[in-house]
């Protein structure tokens, strides 16, 4: 059933990115490897980034604390465009129209600083970074509409170390909400 709905597998192990074009549930044709930086690849999230109709790449580089951008072909493969900064130990990226520009833009959270940056993209594959003040060690993104206003907010996980505590008086996980002015700025509710 999912071999219906997609036609690519992608694999990102070893600090390479793997395309495998899927032709039946069970069968792959060679792997191609695609450069995504020079650190460890932790995270990754689709989008059409330069407005061409294919589909593009957005890798999170763990170590260098960046954003790599790969453009498709529309064969298949992606071609390096350009390395961004993320923030420190960027651990997962989400993607959506941030300020209703009609051009993608993708949060990243930052697994070592309490914020998420967000890259507003140019609808030419470009972005400019700006950050945000979330909980410690955010590990999730979620992208939705919070407050009913029409914009879209942020909402992130955060592991520790912990400032709220549970109601037997222990110290526990947080989440963190942005609201969204449909520009690209967040605000705390």
């Amino acid at each position: 059933m999912f071999a219906r709905k997609r036609n690519l597998i992608v694999i990102i192990l070893q600090m390479a990115l793997w395309i495998l074009p899927l032709y039946a549930q069970v069968s792959f044709t060679a792997r191609r490897d695609f450069f995504s930086g020079n650190t460890f690849a932790i995270t990754l999230a689709t989008g059409d980034f330069n407005n061409d109709q294919i589909l593009d790449l957005v890798v999170s580089n763990y170590d260098a604390g960046t954003l790599v951008v790969l453009l498709g072909d529309g064969r298949g493969g992606f071609v390096y465009s350009a390395e961004y900064p993320a923030g420190r130990a960027p651990f997962f990226a989400a993607v959506r129209d941030l300020n209703n520009d009609g051009n993608l833009d993708v949060v990243v959270a930052n697994f070592e600083l309490p914020q998420v940056a967000v890259l507003l993209g140019d609808g030419q594959g470009r972005f400019s970074p700006s950050y945000f003040l979330v909980g410690d060690r955010n590990t999730g993104i979620a992208i939705d509409d919070f407050n009913m206003d029409g914009c879209w907010d942020i909402a992130t996980a955060n592991f520790g170390p912990f400032t709220v505590e549970d109601p037997c008086g222990q110290v526990a996980n947080s989440v963190s909400i942005l609201l969204g002015d449909c520009t690209g700025n967040f605000v705390p509710p």
